[in-house]
């Protein structure tokens, strides 16, 4: 949730069509406003090209949700949350500031996400791989 890198949103954007294929929707969010968000955007080709939504959290209220704020530090660790239906988590991943996140492994996880929830729970099958 910590202000997200250009190339990671785009990554994002790369494969946001196969995201809406499975059914899901992205919400990039950061730690930074609104304001903040508009003149990133004005100010990038890539970040313009971004078809969902950016969400503004400079109170930290979702990152204290998602318990992804360090209160010591005073920072949002970044993270990636797979929320389905009923609003329960069934995957999710915090790194450190300045890991890099690939969008190929969010897709990955949330396919395997949908297999086990096809398949109760069941090991996830090879062809959650795809």
């Amino acid at each position: 949730m910590q202000a997200v890198s250009e190339r990671e949103l785009s990554d994002l954007q790369s494969l946001y069509a196969d995201f809406q294929k499975e059914d899901a929707e992205i919400y990039a969010v950061s730690d930074n406003s609104v304001s903040d968000h508009k003149k990133w955007v004005a100010s990038s080709e890539r970040i313009d090209q971004v078809n969902y939504p950016l969400l503004a959290d400079n109170n930290h209220i979702l990152a204290k949700m998602f318990a992804s704020f360090d209160e010591e530090s005073n920072e949002t660790c970044p993270g990636t949350f797979i929320i389905c239906p009923g609003r329960k988590f069934k995957a999710f991943e915090l790194n450190t500031t300045g890991i890099a996140r690939d969008a190929q492994p969010i897709l990955k996880m949330l396919r395997s996400v949908k297999d086990l929830r096809k398949n109760k729970n069941s090991t996830c099958s090879i062809s959650c791989q795809r």
